[in-house]
């Protein structure tokens, strides 16, 4: 009894602490909580009830913090979810009406609904815009027709109010309704729309009522046909999968500078009055836009801005013409029909292009970038160009180098600063021999840091040269694990013959499938410095271990071991995805990563990397 009166007695103590905290402290604790932690927080005591209603000025919705699931659930499962999530916003949006604070800065609703919510919406949205809200998120994403979608009236909802505050609004998955434009748009900067019926007039009525526009966002909006713009501001434009659109008229849009076309229907000359009209353009992207057959930016008089090109897989597109570009810093061109003549043009009329990459352009025979051109290329990407026989390179400033799906090697020996270099997975060279290291390092030799994708790392080490010097400071391989005497032979090779390698990458891609009866055994090979170690795939079998223990002790200058079961995979030299760990892995990790401890320095710093991708 006196134990149960001395707990109570410390839990009214410790709900007066709570309750005497100054606001300042209230304020710091509600910001680092998120909106379902500091809802409950009303429970804590009667001053806490409302506490949270004055510092919480971003409502987001969504399947994570309202039903706590990892992912949006899916159709088959949706239903009765789709209530309670209802009835548990809607008693939040109750909380949050007692309260005393007014302003509401975003609103934000993620999940699946459809119109038989429009009530319970409809009354969220009014008290958002009562509040001076500036953003409004609805992605009511699901497989409803467009007869069962939420409609969705802001032109109807703003004009209630006076106040006009919303500045920035994303709809999708719903439809639009409203034909007239109102004042009340006057402070909206970003308008995104992504599958949302919506008419042709009434984004033009829309359009008229945001003066300070400066980005617009339209995709898959599949019922518009044409499109005015007219806006002074607008920076942004990107319009994607609106596959009835085929007219684009632009009054005015002197302050353009971005523009994204994806699956839409404009012609080559539609496109060059868009450009003509947009003097400050900076970037233009063009992607499955079939109508094109020729692209002409630049002319006799006018130089343009234009700093970023990139176009893809429109198919019809035979002419680039880039006249006078001198402000070009990158280009990209994927699944085009370029020919050698039009890209050496490309190339001498943009004196400051930095990156070039080159996907799928099969027409391409070779690629030169002559000393005479004073190139200031920085990153060059080739990939799957199958028709490519001569790559002559004199690039003083090219540092870095991604090479994939082609079927010969050349040399980079006319680019000495040449440090960064990333050999993707689909390298099938045509005499039918693996890209070697040694290869590599005669025809790269400034290269330091190297990513080997392909899968066959063993015959990668197959070195002829009778004492190869390599002087990479940062190795990433692919390890295809098949027989353990092999793999130790070729980790003994990277010890003894990268003199000044400092980090160490192994990517474990495929489990063993046969297991040896003796742990083969080398003598030493002490290095001194490699500092970092990491491993990804790890699943614990013994030949996975026989290899890490081999590595620990020879890595006697070894600071940091990174490790985790999930797959790495290298997309480029500065992108990776990971994949999953299997149960294999996971349970090793949970059973045995303590062994790592005790094999290890206590000078290495131990990081298990990511379990669940």
């Amino acid at each position: 009894m006196r134990r149960k009166r001395r707990d109570l007695n410390l839990l009214r103590e410790n709900k007066d602490l709570l309750s005497d905290l100054p606001d300042d402290l209230l304020d710091v604790i509600i910001c680092k909580l998120d909106m379902k932690d500091a809802v409950k927080t009303g429970s804590l005591s009667k001053r806490w009830r409302h506490v949270w209603t004055n510092y919480v000025v971003d409502l987001k919705f969504n399947h994570v913090n309202i039903l706590g699931l990892k992912s949006k659930p899916r159709k088959k499962k949706l239903a009765g979810l789709d209530t309670v999530f209802v009835d548990r916003v809607d008693n939040i949006m109750k909380l949050r009406c007692e309260g005393n604070r007014e302003k509401i800065n975003s609103f934000c609703l993620q999940f699946p609904l459809g119109k038989r919510f429009s009530p319970l919406i409809d009354k969220w949205l009014n008290f958002a815009i009562g509040n001076r809200v500036e953003t409004i998120d609805l992605d009511l994403s699901s497989n409803l027709p467009s007869s069962a979608r939420y409609n969705f009236s802001l032109l109807r909802t703003v004009s209630n109010y006076e106040k006009k505050t919303l500045k920035h609004l994303r709809l999708t998955n719903c439809n639009f309704r409203g034909w007239s434009s109102s004042p009340k748009f006057g402070l909206l900067i970003s308008l995104q729309l992504e599958t949302v019926i919506i008419s042709s007039l009434q984004l033009a009525k829309v359009l008229e009522s945001c003066p300070l526009l400066e980005d617009l966002t339209l995709d898959t909006c599949c019922n518009l046909t044409e499109l005015t713009i007219n806006a002074t501001l607008l920076k942004h434009l990107s319009l994607t999968n609106c596959c009835k659109l085929k007219e684009i008229d632009v009054i005015r849009a002197q302050n353009l500078v971005y523009i994204q076309l994806a699956g839409v229907l404009i012609n080559s000359l539609q496109l060059r009055r868009l450009i003509e009209c947009c003097p400050l353009l900076e970037e233009l992207t063009l992607k499955r836009c079939h109508r094109l057959t020729y692209l002409r930016i630049g002319d006799s008089n006018n130089c343009t801005l234009l700093k970023h090109l990139s176009l893809t897989r429109c198919s019809r597109l035979m002419e680039i013409d880039v006249i006078r570009a001198p402000n070009l810093i990158s280009l990209k061109l994927k699944g085009v029909s370029i020919s050698n003549l039009q890209l050496t043009n490309i190339i001498e009329s943009c004196p400051l292009l930095e990156e070039l990459t080159l996907l799928f352009c099969n027409l391409l025979t070779y690629l030169r970038i002559l000393e005479s051109n004073n190139s200031r290329l920085k990153s060059l990407h080739l990939d799957r160009c199958s028709n490519l026989k001569e790559i002559d390179i004199c690039a003083n400033l090219l540092h870095t180098l991604e090479y994939n799906g082609i079927s010969q090697w050349f040399s980079f020996k006319k680019s000495p600063r040449l440090v960064n270099v990333f050999i993707g997975k689909d390298i099938h060279l045509l005499n039918g021999d693996p890209l070697r290291i040694n290869t590599l390092a005669r025809d790269i030799p400034s290269i330091e840091n190297l990513i080997f994708a392909p899968h066959h790392s063993l015959e990668f080490f197959h070195i002829n040269d009778p004492e190869p010097v390599f002087y990479m400071r940062r190795l990433v391989l692919n390890v295809v694990m098949r027989n353990r005497k092999e793999e130790l032979l070729w980790v003994k090779s990277i010890l003894n013959d990268f003199p000044i390698l400092e980090t160490l990458e192994l990517n474990f891609m495929i489990k063993s499938r046969k297991e040896m009866n003796e742990k083969a055994t080398f003598d030493r090979c002490r290095n001194k410095r490699i500092t970092k170690l990491e491993v990804n795939g790890f699943e614990g079998n013994q030949h996975q271990v026989d290899l890490l223990e081999f590595l620990l002790e020879n890595l006697v200058g070894l600071r940091i071991l990174a490790i985790g079961p999930c797959r790495k995979t290298y997309i480029s030299f500065n992108s990776w995805v990971y994949g999953k760990a299997n149960d294999k892995g996971k349970k090793w990790f949970e059973d045995r990563s303590e062994w790592l401890r005790t094999i290890i320095s206590p000078l290495v710093h131990l990081e298990f990397l990511r379990i669940e991708s």
